[in-house]
């Protein structure tokens, strides 16, 4: 009898268990001070890491997303990817990490959270705005700082693959670059709460549609 009743409260328990999201990214998933993240707007557990690129992502990845049994994980990396450091001495000419690997490294996470049945989301990086720090740090070639779009020549590459990604492997995306306007930003880069909130918007009913949820 005793141990009917227990089988039918792990049941019950398993039943009504919530499921485990998971946002994995750069800065501009990481918790911020002074922002409602959308990860805080869907209450999900946010491993984003200021910085990273999808190399330190990947060096992170099992501890960080795959130790938590997702259920869904969203993808947002990119951003640092396609910095070229060009206020260094002397200056970078190159990305930080070349667009094959960036492909490679995306599809890396892809294949290891099939192997565990997790659903995935890939959101491009929010597109970039001049500011005038911005443009003193980076306001030279590669970077165009004469024209609105300058400073996202490389970073609207990498989403282009991301996009590509997507459509390849039949993956939903959400175009945070189509969603987040520049007066969303807090510094040129970073979403505000309300870019979060536009971005929490989007994702809602596709997290509601890829786990069957009410």
């Amino acid at each position: 009898m005793v141990l009917r009743i227990a089988a039918a409260l792990i049941g019950a328990t398993l039943l009504n268990a919530q499921p485990v999201i998971v946002s994995f990214g750069d800065s501009l998933t990481a918790p911020r001070k002074g922002v409602v993240t959308y990860s805080d707007t869907l209450k999900i557990i946010n491993r984003g890491v200021g910085g990273n690129n999808t190399e330190q992502a990947r060096a992170r990845f099992e501890k960080d997303v795959l130790a938590a049994n997702p259920n869904l994980v969203i993808i947002q990396l990119g951003t640092n990817d396609a910095a070229v450091d060009v206020w260094k001495k002397p200056p970078a000419t190159e990305p930080r990490v070349p667009i094959a690997r960036y492909r490679e490294n995306i599809q890396h996470f892809i294949d290891a959270l099939r192997l565990i049945n997790a659903k995935i989301i890939l959101m491009t990086p929010n597109r970039m705005a001049w500011t005038p720090k911005l443009r003193d740090l980076y306001g030279r070639p590669p970077y165009d700082p004469s024209t609105d779009d300058g400073f996202n020549l490389l970073l609207d590459l990498y989403s282009d693959v991301l996009r590509g990604i997507a459509m390849r492997e039949n993956i939903p995306l959400i175009d945070a670059a189509k969603i987040v306007k520049p007066e969303h930003l807090l510094d040129g880069m970073h979403p505000s709460t309300e870019g979060h909130r536009l971005v929490a918007e989007a994702l809602r009913p596709v997290i509601r549609r890829e786990l069957n949820l009410p």
